[in-house]
């Protein structure tokens, strides 16, 4: 099978000088501590900023997987809990909830008072409405705000106050990581003036091979086993249910094949039920959080990414620059990374037989895996690297600091 060159994708967010633009002091908001895309762009920015000389500062509204202790072992720079919200929050009552955003909101005001930062990034909608206008009346000069993608379940009434909250002069830009995201806000009217399309962007650091050889004999895997590997929350719009349906088909044709789940969530035992009832104890393994996705892409053959909903998800990017061929669904800014036969494969998130199809198909041809992993990787070292977002995040404060 022949695969076309990876066409041209869109033009990248304008790249200024790289010389750094000092002094800035710079918070980091964030909405949860958890294993998600948003929550590692934050992390690896703050990362290369603190490199670069600046005071950098991240902080959270939360710890939902209790990672404040590890990210400040791992992390040269501060990091905040601001304990707005408790994990099991949901059993809490009204008046307990209420107590502790409150709490969370004074924590952050005295942050802000004794910083005085010159610039604020949140990152997600609950953060933008809480951190934008809390910053702006603490008067932080640049204020800026981002999307990565859509939040199931958001409130309606939310939505439209963050809308408000976006096109007015509290935020000073709005950031969005995909050309899709950014026509939908051009289309809810948010001026063009005000959005910023910046893409998430990842490096393409090499893993040692005796690493993927422990971690191979750690998990009983012989070298010739077919793996397809998934990654993320164990959430109903991360769709891994129709995942595991579409596996007895691969199957069928790679009987060797297994499924390595890497995440945590909600839906864990259902889906572990879900694999029972198909037959697929001995072929599926649910892994749990793990801090070496790294070296899990690069044991595995296939990358799959079925969710119902994504904006530029990270992790497919991560699977592109480790060179592991990707299935992925066709959702949100999916198609301006993944170009069908060329970068990767799309599928159809609500046909499971469409993904059992292309996975099948990879698993079958190695000449395809290694034409789609090579394209996918030169696409991600053109255009969504590490340093080009940091350098496009600051030059949004360029010459509006210091």
């Amino acid at each position: 099978m022949s695969v076309p060159d990876p066409e041209p994708g869109p033009d990248p967010a304008p790249v200024r000088d790289p010389a750094p633009v000092w002094p800035v002091r710079i918070l980091l908001l964030g909405s949860q501590m958890e294993s998600g895309g948003a929550q590692r762009v934050l992390l690896t920015q703050a990362a290369w900023l603190h490199a670069r000389g600046t005071t950098v500062t991240a902080a959270f509204l939360y710890d939902k997987e209790h990672l404040h202790r590890a990210w400040q072992e791992q992390y040269p720079f501060p990091i905040i809990n601001l304990a707005a919200k408790r994990p099991a929050a949901a059993r809490a009552g009204v008046l307990r909830r209420a107590v502790w955003l409150a709490g969370g909101i004074l924590r952050l005001a005295r942050l802000l008072r004794r910083e005085r930062f010159d610039v604020i990034e949140t990152f997600h909608h609950h953060s933008n409405l809480l951190g934008i206008p809390l910053a702006w009346l603490m008067g932080v000069p640049v204020r800026i705000a981002s999307h990565h993608g859509h939040l199931h379940g958001f409130p309606a009434g939310l939505n439209r106050l963050h809308t408000a909250l976006v096109r007015s002069r509290l935020t000073t830009r709005y950031v969005v990581v995909s050309r899709q995201l950014e026509a939908e806000c051009r289309a809810m009217g948010i001026p063009a003036a005000k959005l910023a399309c910046i893409p998430n962007g990842t490096s393409l650091a090499d893993v040692p091979p005796a690493e993927v050889e422990a971690l191979r004999a750690e998990l009983a895997l012989a070298p010739s086993t077919p793996l397809v590997l998934a990654a993320g929350r164990l959430a109903p719009v991360k769709n891994h249910a129709a995942l595991l349906r579409a596996f007895p088909a691969v199957l069928a044709r790679e009987p060797a094949a297994v499924l390595l789940i890497a995440g945590e969530g909600p839906l864990r035992g259902e889906l572990e039920r879900l694999a029972r009832s198909l037959g697929l104890a001995d072929r599926v393994r649910f892994l749990g959080l793990r801090p070496d996705l790294p070296v899990l892409l690069r044991l595995a053959r296939v990358f799959v990414l079925p969710s119902l909903q994504e904006g530029l998800p990270l992790v497919l990017l991560e699977a592109m620059a480790a060179g592991t061929p990707v299935v992925a669904a066709a959702v949100g800014g999916v198609p301006e990374l993944v170009r069908d036969a060329g970068t990767g494969l799309l599928a159809d998130p609500a046909d499971p037989a469409t993904f059992s199809a292309a996975i099948a198909a990879l698993l079958a041809d190695e000449t395809l895996q290694a034409a789609l992993a090579a394209n996918a990787r030169a696409l991600v070292q053109a255009q969504y690297g590490l340093e080009q977002m940091c350098r496009a995040y600051e030059g949004l404060w360029a010459g509006k600091t210091g």
